[in-house]
C-alpha cells in the first residue's frame, strides 16, 4: 500500500510539481465540468417543460383527441428505434464509455451527443418510465471529448476528459455537484489518483456554476425538515436498510428478466421495439400518471402520504414492473432516478408501518424517506458512498448524513447476501 502511495505521489509531482500546474488542472476540470453541466442544464429544463405540457395536454383532452398522442409517441418511437441502431446509443451507453476507457476507440463526439439528445429527450417527454442519469453521463463524456480537440499539445490525458465529462453529467443530472467524484471512484472503480482527483474536484464547481448559478436549477427534491431519531429508534435504521435492499434487489431482477425477454423474442425487430414503451407510457400518463417519466411525481404528495398508504404500495409495484418492461427495449435510458423514487415510496411505508405500531415520534416522514432512497440506490448499485452524497445533495438532508451511513451500510451487506447484480 505504501509503495503504490508512493507511485501516485511521484505521478503527480513529476507531472503538476508546482501550484501553478495544480492550478491550471483545475481550470480545465472547470471548463469541462461548466461545458458539461450546462448542456445537461439545457436537456433538463427542456424536457421538463416538453413532459408538463405532454402530461396538460392529455388530462384536458381524454376522449378521442388522445389519438393524437399515441401517432405523435409512434413516430417518436420510430425515431428513436433509428437512433438505437448505434450500439452505443442504447441503454445508458456505459458500453461506449467503457471501450473510449480501454483503447481510445470511439466515435465522433458529436456522433454521440446529438443523438443521444435526441433519444432520451424523446423518450422522457413521451413520458417513459427511465431514469436520464445514464444518457447524462454519455452526453457529458462526449462533450468533453470535444473539449479535448482544442488540446493540441495533448498536455491532458483524454481519461481524464472522458472521466471528468462523466462525472459533471451525473452530478448535473442531480444537481449533486460532488457526486460524480464518488461514482467515477465507487461505481466506474476507477484507481484513486491525486491529479485526476483534483481535475474532478474542479469540475464540481464547474457543474455548480452552470448548474446552479447560471441556469438555476438547485437542490432538486427538497423534502422540508429531516430531524434525527432518537437514540432508543435507531435499530429501525438497520431494519429500513433491508427493507430498501429488498427494493433494490427486486429492481435489477427485473430489469435483467426484461432484457432477456426482448432479446429472446425474434417477432419484432429492434427499430420497433421502442414502440411499447411509448405507447405504454401514452396508457399510463391516462390511467396512472404518477409512474409516467422518471417519477417524481410521487414526492408532490409527500404530506399526504401517511393517509395513502396503498398509494405508496401500487406505486412501488407499477413503477418497478413498467420500468422493467421500458428498459428492457433497449432505449437510451438510465435507471437512478426510479429506484430513487421507489426507495423513497419504500421509506414512506416503512414510516407508515413504523407509525401504527407507535415505534416513531411525529415528525419524520422525511428523514425516513430519504434513508429509503439511500438504501434502495444502494442496494442496486452497490455504491454506499455514492448513495449518500448524490441523496443528500439532492434532497438538501445533510443533517442525517451521519446515521444515513448506518442504512446504506445495512442496504450494501443486505445486497450482498442477496447477491444483487446489476442489470
Amino acid at each position: 500500500m505504501k509503495e503504490e502511495l508512493a507511485s501516485i505521489w511521484s505521478s503527480v509531482h513529476d507531472q503538476f510539481n508546482n501550484p501553478v500546474q495544480i492550478i491550471y488542472l483545475a481550470f480545465v476540470g472547470f471548463i469541462v465540468g461548466a461545458c458539461g453541466g450546462a448542456v445537461i442544464a439545457v436537456f433538463r429544463i427542456s424536457k421538463e417543460t416538453a413532459f408538463a405540457g405532454v402530461m396538460t395536454w392529455l388530462g384536458q383532452h381524454r376522449s378521442i383527441e388522445a389519438i393524437a398522442y399515441f401517432i405523435v409517441a409512434a413516430l417518436a418511437a420510430l425515431i428513436v428505434g433509428r437512433l438505437i441502431k448505434n450500439t452505443a446509443i442504447r441503454f445508458g451507453g456505459a458500453e461506449w464509455i467503457r471501450e473510449a476507457l480501454a483503447d481510445g476507440q470511439t466515435r465522433p463526439w458529436m456522433q454521440i451527443l446529438i443523438p443521444k439528445f435526441l433519444g432520451i429527450w424523446l423518450t422522457l417527454s413521451a413520458g417513459v418510465s427511465v431514469g436520464s442519469e445514464g444518457p447524462c453521463i454519455e452526453m457529458g463524456a462526449a462533450t468533453a471529448l470535444g473539449l479535448k480537440t482544442f488540446d493540441k499539445k495533448e498536455l491532458f490525458e483524454r481519461r481524464f476528459f472522458i472521466l471528468g465529462g462523466c462525472a459533471a453529467g451525473l452530478s448535473a443530472a442531480f444537481s449533486a455537484p460532488f457526486a460524480g467524484i464518488c461514482y467515477v471512484f465507487e461505481i466506474m472503480r476507477q484507481k484513486l489518483d491525486k491529479t485526476l482527483f483534483v481535475f474532478l474536484l474542479g469540475g464540481s464547481f464547474g457543474v455548480y456554476f452552470s448548474v446552479t448559478l447560471v441556469f438555476g436549477l438547485d437542490v432538486m427534491l427538497p423534502l422540508g425538515e429531516t430531524p434525527y431519531l432518537r437514540l432508543s429508534v435507531a435499530w429501525l435504521l438497520v431494519a429500513l436498510g433491508i427493507f430498501g435492499a429488498l427494493a433494490g434487489a427486486a429492481y435489477n431482477y427485473l430489469l435483467r428478466l426484461s432484457i432477456q425477454i426482448y432479446k429472446r423474442q425474434n417477432l419484432v425487430p429492434l427499430v420497433f421495439r421502442p414502440l411499447f414503451p411509448f405507447l405504454g407510457a401514452g396508457i399510463m400518463m391516462l390511467v396512472y400518471p404518477v409512474c409516467a417519466g422518471e417519477g417524481m411525481a410521487v414526492f408532490d404528495s409527500f404530506p399526504q402520504w401517511r393517509e395513502t398508504m396503498s398509494f405508496l404500495c401500487l406505486f412501488v409495484v407499477i413503477k418497478l414492473l413498467f420500468t422493467a418492461f421500458c428498459y428492457g427495449s433497449g432505449i437510451p435510458a438510465g435507471l437512478m432516478v426510479p429506484i430513487l423514487c421507489v426507495g423513497g415510496a419504500m421509506g414512506g411505508i416503512f414510516a407508515d408501518v413504523a407509525y401504527s405500531l407507535n415505534l416513531l415520534p411525529p415528525g419524520c416522514e422525511a428523514t425516513l424517506v430519504v434513508m429509503g432512497m439511500a438504501a434502495a440506490f444502494t442496494a442496486a448499485e452497490c455504491a454506499p458512498v455514492t448513495g449518500v452524497v448524490l441523496v443528500t445533495q439532492m434532497t438538501g438532508a445533510f443533517s442525517v448524513a451521519l446515521p444515513m451511513l448506518l442504512v446504506v451500510f445495512t442496504a450494501w451487506c443486505a445486497s450482498r447476501y442477496l447477491r444483487v447484480k446489476a442489470p
